[in-house]
């Protein structure tokens, strides 16, 4: 829907009905100078396949989809990838279990990230091991962050110990 607006800054979904889509592959791909996005008018509770939707939205720092329903969600591969300057991603009301193919859903993100997620959400599986991440649904996500950026380094073990957190396949969770 707006893939490749290179020059979309922002968007008003205020009166956005999105209640019989099922589909929102690739919509704010590649929208590079997308520096803010207030989707809670979403109503996902069709869509089945989220596939690239924000992938390479450079320029956005915080993503708030708690109000998303995954119950018909199938495919959500890529969502976040390229996303270089996502700070944090609030998923926390995000279930997916009937998720199939979620392969790269956050590759291209910052290791400093704060993710929200359940403790059995699906979507920790697509946590890369080479990237330090927090699963956290803390209000002061600023402050986790900085925490994880000021004790990252090349070992995850090491930068989780530091703030009191386990390593749970190779990332740090709270």
């Amino acid at each position: 829907m707006f893939t490749s607006c290179i020059s979309l800054t922002s968007i008003n979904f205020e009166n956005f009905d999105t209640s019989k889509v099922m589909e929102m592959y690739d919509m704010f791909r590649n929208c590079s100078s997308l520096t803010s996005l207030n989707l809670s008018s979403f109503d996902t509770s069709n869509v089945t396949n989220l596939q690239s939707m924000f992938e390479h939205c450079t320029s956005l720092s915080s993503l708030n989809l708690s109000n998303f329903v995954s119950t018909n969600l199938g495919i959500m591969a890529y969502t976040f990838n390229g996303c270089t300057n996502l700070e944090y991603i609030n998923l926390k009301n995000f279930e997916a279990k009937n998720l199939g193919w979620h392969a790269g859903v956050f590759d291209g993100t910052p290791d400093n990230i704060v993710i929200c997620l359940t403790e059995n959400n699906i979507l920790k599986n697509s946590l890369k091991n080479d990237k330090c991440y927090m699963i956290d649904c803390a209000e002061n996500w600023k402050l986790k962050q900085k925490k994880i950026n000021n004790n990252i380094n090349n070992q995850c073990s090491s930068s989780c110990s530091d703030i009191s957190r386990y390593e749970y396949n190779g990332k740090c969770v709270v």
